[in-house]
C-alpha cells in the first residue's frame, strides 16, 4: 500500500460546493481568514483556488511579478482537477491586454509555484458557474482578510 503522507500534510481546507445563495453572507470585518494556514514563502495558485467555491473557476489569477510590470497580463480560470494524487489548472492566458492562444484554454504552468494572486473575477466566466457568482462577494471578503494577514505577517518583527 502506497503512502501519500507527505502529500496528506500539505492537504488544502476545501470550501463545500453547494450553492452560496443558499448561504448568508458573512460581513468582511467577521470572516475568519486565520482558518486557512499561511505558508512562509506565500501561496500557490491551489491554496487560492482551494478557498473559492466551484475551485475559483472564473477568477483572474496572476504571478505576484507580474502584477507590477505587466498589469494587464493574467489567467482566467476555467477548470481545476484537484485529487489526492495531483493537482492541475487550466485557463486562457491573457498577456499585456492580448487574449494568448486564440482565447483557448491550456493548463496554467507555474502553478505550483508559491508566488500567485487571485486579482479579481471575470464577469462572464463567474455568470457561467451554477450559482451565477452568488458567492464572489465573500470569496472576495475571505482573500482580502487572506491578503491583510499576509502583510501583517510580514511586517511582525521577529523579537
Amino acid at each position: 500500500a502506497r503512502k501519500f503522507a507527505l502529500f496528506t500534510a500539505h492537504v488544502l481546507p476545501q470550501r463545500s460546493m453547494s450553492s452560496a445563495a443558499q448561504k448568508p453572507v458573512e460581513p468582511a470585518a467577521e470572516v475568519k481568514a486565520q482558518l486557512f494556514p499561511l505558508h512562509r514563502k506565500g501561496d500557490n495558485l491551489f491554496d487560492l483556488l482551494g478557498m473559492c467555491d466551484y475551485y475559483g473557476v472564473g477568477y483572474k489569477a496572476a504571478r505576484k511579478d507580474w502584477i507590477d510590470r505587466y498589469p494587464d497580463s493574467y489567467w482566467i480560470v476555467t477548470k481545476v482537477k484537484m485529487t489526492a494524487t495531483s493537482r492541475r489548472a487550466w485557463g486562457k492566458l491573457v498577456w499585456k491586454g492580448q487574449p494568448q492562444n486564440d482565447g483557448a484554454a491550456q493548463q496554467i504552468t507555474g502553478s505550483s509555484k508559491r508566488e500567485w494572486s487571485l486579482v479579481s473575477y471575470d464577469q462572464e466566466a463567474v455568470k457561467a458557474r451554477p450559482d451565477q457568482g452568488a458567492s464572489c462577494i465573500l470569496e472576495s471578503a475571505l482573500l482580502a482578510a487572506r491578503s491583510k494577514q499576509r502583510q501583517a505577517m510580514k511586517t511582525k518583527k521577529p523579537e
